[in-house]
């Protein structure tokens, strides 16, 4: 297994991951989940052809990819909130049902094995359908790529920017290493196509940690016990002495009961630090509240005050200069008595 290999297939096992990791949320995602899971298989057909190269697998990754990019479009209607109608979902099947059947129907005759993995195949029959493929794949991209624009534009979302970021340098560059690089002889190149969803991935999980559309706690606890498991589930079939085998099944089924109750524990943490969190702000919503109900009437107290200052001082200037006019009558009296 070359290097090749080996990154096409961690991109299916992160794709994959991706998948259940959105799949299992609160706030469930089935077309985000479906699309990662479909993108996995895709992936995986495409390291089972950089290791066995065949006309079949070829026809295979075509077949898949149709499917997983049909599914990226009702993720993109759902994530833009887009209602997605009955005419809408007969019509995205019945496309991605054409070009997975025509995939395997196409005949297709391979004169140059080393250009096998590629859109530039030469073909001595099919080449009708790698035209109709090429403008179905560019058409979906463009699809996509405007639902998810156009959403990210309305609500200036940073979770939406990022994953539009990703979606953009991948379809940048299966469009550069797939139609592009081999009409300049670039052929091989094309096999780098598959692992160009890393971008996905990656951008993805950035937004999960950054904006806390999953916890990053729980996710890096699964993402390791998912990973010890499966390696730990292939032990079994690495290895030949019965012994082995009934021992690495039991590590196997050990360690998938320690990772469940890590696993739960890591989330029963995260949802005490929400509860925690969300009294906090429920407390400190009711001192801002109490805050400003004070300050309010400390208002109201302070005006009343001052309008009442308005009076006294009017009451008392009154008094003041009746008082000095009943003194002045006295005195005009008693100067008249005089007199």
């Amino acid at each position: 297994m070359n290097i090749l290999s080996v990154v096409i297939l961690l991109t299916s096992f992160f794709n994959l991951f991706l998948g259940l990791f959105i799949f299992f949320k609160r706030k469930k995602n089935y077309a985000f989940s479906a699309f990662c899971f479909l993108t996995a298989i895709w992936v995986f057909s495409n390291f089972v052809l950089v290791e066995k190269p065949s006309i079949f697998y070829l026809k295979t990754t075509y077949a898949l990819g149709s499917v997983a990019l049909t599914s990226a479009c009702f993720w993109a209607l759902s994530i833009a909130s887009e209602k997605i109608t009955k005419k809408k979902i007969f019509f995205l099947i019945l496309l991605g049902l054409i070009f997975f059947s025509w995939s395997y129907l196409t005949p297709i005759e391979n004169s140059h094995n080393n250009h096998l993995y590629s859109m530039g195949l030469e073909v001595e029959k099919g080449g009708m359908f790698f035209s109709a493929y090429t403008v179905f794949v560019a058409l979906l991209f463009g699809f996509i790529l405007f639902f998810l624009i156009r959403k990210y534009r309305k609500n200036k979302d940073a979770k939406i920017g990022y994953v539009l970021l990703g979606a953009s340098l991948q379809v940048i560059t299966i469009i550069s290493l797939t139609f592009i690089l081999p009409l300049f002889g670039f052929h091989k190149l094309s096999a780098l196509d598959s692992p160009s969803s890393l971008f996905f991935v990656f951008f993805s999980f950035l937004a999960i940690a950054k904006y806390n559309l999953l916890n990053l706690k729980v996710v890096l606890t699964e993402i390791l016990v998912f990973a010890a498991g499966i390696i730990l589930l292939t032990l079994p079939f690495a290895v030949k002495e019965p012994q082995l085998k009934v021992l690495t099944l039991a590590l196997f089924f050990v360690f998938s009961c320690f990772g469940y109750l890590l696993i739960r524990t890591a989330k029963r943490e995260v949802k005490r630090k929400e509860i925690l969190e969300t009294e906090v702000r429920k407390r400190t919503q009711e001192l801002q509240k109490a805050k400003t109900e004070a300050e309010e009437t400390s208002q109201k107290l302070r005006k009343r005050n001052e309008e009442l200052e308005r009076f006294y001082k009017l009451t008392v200037g009154r008094e003041l200069k009746m008082i000095e006019l009943k003194k002045k009558l006295n005195q005009a009296l008693a100067s008249q008595n005089r007199d």
